[in-house]
């Protein structure tokens, strides 16, 4: 079976126990993790003024990826984007805030805080 064929029969199975993309249960999820990521978005801006750290900065920008998976779930639920495309971005932006979320890692445990000491380096001084 392909990956277009699988995606069909999920989206069916879902239809079927009543998850059809246009309800108020999925419309209710989407306003509460939208507003969840952007609420999020906010205080790791807010961290990442306060740092100025490579590792915050990709944090952000991970989680302003997340915020736009909600809002593209939104325009996918009004059908204003065609189911294709929807998952084209979406799993594009899974893709995007991994490797976001991966060098925020690399680059807190490489010690790279852009010429910064660490946190270990400041407390040993």
């Amino acid at each position: 079976m392909t990956a277009n064929g699988i995606g069909r029969v999920a989206f069916h199975v879902g239809s079927a126990l009543g998850f059809d993309g246009s309800g108020p249960v999925l419309a209710s999820l989407l306003l509460l993790g939208g507003l969840t990521s952007v609420v999020l978005v906010v205080l790791s801006a807010v961290a990442f003024c306060r740092r100025r750290s490579r590792s915050y900065l990709l944090v952000t920008l991970a989680l302003g990826a997340l915020s736009i998976k909600a809002f593209l779930g939104g325009v996918w639920m009004f059908r204003l984007m065609p189911v294709g495309q929807h998952h084209f971005f979406e799993h594009g932006l899974d893709l995007l805030t991994a490797a976001l979320l991966g060098a925020a890692v690399y680059y807190a445990r490489a010690g790279s805080n852009d010429g910064k000491p660490s946190a270990e380096e400041f407390r040993s001084r």
